[in-house]
């Protein structure tokens, strides 16, 4: 049961964090270099709004993309991952169609929080010692920026991530239920609901599990990202 509810999470947690991760990191990393007057007011604003978002809670605003975007305006499907009998390449752009509301609820969070801690990583490390090392060198501003800023501002947005894709797996009970979508949160709901104690227990030991596995491959992913990092 669990395998086969789980393609549906992957598939929202893999675009949400995709899409979160992405334009969070972009965006830290805009706001973080030197701008203008004009684009530095923008940049204040973006931090107003990312607290603003990363404070409201994931459900409340599902049910509010629910309600506006799915029930008024009728531009979202508001449950399931497909309707049923569509075959071909359509199915593909219904299953895009049912997944954007969701993943919009599970992205608006992650992305603010991922803005403020790569905006915040990245100012600490530009007052580091060796960005002053490598200025004096003489390499221009873009290197030292993004060769040598970024890639050590990046760790700390690795291990969100990961805790992010472990939790994730089974963390999106109420979003999954607010959308009707079939994943293993949905399942887990359904489960406690009908006292089904087993499905409940299975569901639980897998999320340990995906911990357990993800919280390796971060750290095996560190070495490549930073070589100065070594294992004994």
């Amino acid at each position: 049961m669990i395998f086969a509810f789980l393609p549906a999470t992957l598939l929202l947690m893999g675009t949400s964090l995709a899409f979160s991760g992405i334009a969070g990191a972009l965006l830290g990393v805009i706001s973080a270099k030197p701008h203008g007057t004009m684009m530095a007011r923008l940049m204040e604003l973006a931090t107003g709004l990312s607290l603003a978002a990363y404070s409201l809670p994931a459900f409340w605003v599902g049910m509010l993309l629910l309600l506006i975007l799915g029930l008024n305006l009728r531009l979202f499907p508001t449950f399931g991952i497909v309707r049923p009998g569509v075959a071909g390449i359509n199915w593909m752009f219904d299953i895009l169609h049912h997944l954007t509301l969701p993943t919009l609820t599970l992205s608006l969070s992650h992305l603010a929080m991922y803005f403020r801690l790569t905006r915040a990583s990245m100012v600490e490390s530009l007052s580091k010692e060796y960005i002053t090392t490598a200025k004096a060198k003489g390499l221009d501003e873009n290197t030292v920026f993004y060769k040598h800023a970024l890639r050590n501002s990046i760790l700390p947005l690795v291990t969100m991530i990961g805790m992010q894709l472990s939790t994730m797996v089974g963390g999106t009970v109420t979003i999954e239920a607010i959308f009707s979508w079939p994943g293993l949160g949905k399942l887990t709901f359904d489960a406690i609901q009908a006292r089904d104690y087993p499905v409940v227990l299975g569901t639980f030991i897998f999320l340990s599990a995906s911990v357990i596995v993800t919280t390796i491959l971060i750290d095996a992913l560190y070495v490549k990202l930073n070589p100065r990092i070594r294992y004994r």
